[in-house]
């Protein structure tokens, strides 16, 4: 389970309703013909809405170390981080948390 900010419901919902498939275990995120994403496809897409947002240039990865970082700002812990952050590591991990508590504190 994944808590989510009350602001982001909205935009989520909408998003599911018209963008992913419809089984509860379906995609989230498909390709212009229903499939699976695949990097092939995905780059091109993402490089234009980054360009057309005015947004400097950011991977999708980023965003990944993001969500962990606000995570742990919320309170997550180094635990709930190696059951689903990217970080395979726990040093990694730690490093990720330990600069999330400084900008807590």
């Amino acid at each position: 389970m994944v808590a989510l900010p009350e602001i982001v419901i909205g935009g989520l919902t909408w998003h599911l309703q018209r963008f992913s498939e419809a089984d509860p275990d379906g995609l989230v995120f498909v390709g212009e013909k229903g499939a699976q994403l695949r990097r092939s496809n995905f780059t091109k897409i993402w490089a234009k809405a980054i360009k057309d947002a005015g947004l400097p240039a950011i991977h999708i990865h980023d965003l990944r170390h993001t969500g962990n970082t606000l995570a742990a700002m919320t309170g997550a812990s180094l635990k709930d981080d190696g059951e689903d952050g990217d970080d395979p590591s726990p040093a990694g991990a730690k490093i990720n948390w330990s600069g999330a508590n400084l900008a807590r504190e």
